[in-house]
């Protein structure tokens, strides 16, 4: 049987393992890490995703008019409008 001794040493080590987490987690808050994001709720992530969708898309459209037009002179052109568009948003590609 356990002795209320035992009982008492069991507690104070088990309330001061919660005081010492509990300061650990206070040691966070204010700095952004007061709700841990996965990787995959990131902004960039989301922008990534989107990007490819639209990657997709283009594929897909480039597919479809293999046959029917100079595709290499269409992309050329395009991607210049495309990176002339970016570099006055500020991007620099």
């Amino acid at each position: 049987m356990i002795s209320l001794k035992e009982i008492e040493k069991i507690y104070d080590i088990i309330s001061e393992k919660k005081k010492k987490k509990k300061k650990d987690d206070d040691k966070w808050k204010g700095l952004g890490y007061d709700s841990f994001e996965s990787v995959n709720e990131s902004p960039d992530h989301d922008l990534a995703k989107s990007l490819k969708n639209i990657d997709n898309d283009i594929i897909k459209v480039l597919k479809k008019y293999e046959n029917k037009a100079d595709i290499d002179k269409a992309v050329y052109s395009w991607m210049l409008g495309l990176h002339s568009k970016l570099k006055k948003m500020g991007l620099n590609v």
